[in-house]
């Protein structure tokens, strides 16, 4: 990749638009500390703690964080915080979207666990939204391959990856609201979700593996 095509990219993550990948947007804030550095034909992007953000909405709006960008000749890979690394391509045909391939057979399943596990609407409305953080999580991770070849220990991290994925997004969306008091929102945030998070991802994941 030539550091004009470069340039191209980064002006886009800068933007209002984004950049465009496999059903992301890639943004960022300006400035943004990063260390760039070439080996061959390979051009490496690597961030610091101040990552910048990919998203994608569907039913609601999933948020990642970029650790690194990694161009080749014939395409590159983008390396998310919680995710398996996602490979692209340059041409427009090779920009696969996950999305169009969502099946949600096996989402509806556990949704009808969760009314039947969750009687009050508070715990019911983590539990589906922890389902569907993890079911785009999973979706994304299918496609790019991710389960295809997971062994024990790659099936353990990508539990873990799901897991803080799910509990990072979910607690994000709870400290945004007012549930009435500093402790109620504390057994929400930190007992409440991890535990409706590890129940609804142990469920799905049994679709994968």
């Amino acid at each position: 990749m030539s550091p004009k095509e470069i340039s191209e990219v980064l002006f886009k993550i800068f933007s209002d638009e984004g950049f465009s990948v496999n059903g992301f947007k890639i943004k960022s804030e300006s400035p943004l500390i990063a260390n760039v550095y070439n080996e061959g034909e390979t051009t490496t992007i690597s961030f610091g703690t101040n990552y910048p953000r990919a998203e994608v909405t569907r039913l609601i709006t999933l948020f990642a964080y970029i650790e690194q960008l990694v161009f080749r000749k014939e395409g590159g890979t983008v390396r998310l915080k919680n995710f398996p690394d996602i490979s692209f391509g340059y041409d427009k045909s090779s920009i696969l979207n996950f999305l169009d391939h969502l099946t949600y057979a096996g989402e509806c399943e556990i949704e009808k666990e969760i009314e039947e596990k969750y009687s009050d609407d508070t715990r019911r409305k983590i539990a589906k939204d922890c389902l569907h953080y993890a079911t785009e999580w999973a979706t994304i991770v299918s496609q790019s391959g991710g389960f295809s070849s997971a062994g024990p220990a790659k099936r353990k991290e990508l539990k873990r990856q799901c897991y803080d994925f799910v509990v990072e997004n979910v607690r994000k969306n709870a400290n945004e609201k007012k549930y009435g008091s500093v402790i109620l929102t504390y057994l929400l945030v930190f007992i409440i979700i991890p535990a409706v998070a590890r129940f609804i991802i142990v469920r799905l994941l049994e679709k994968y593996f």
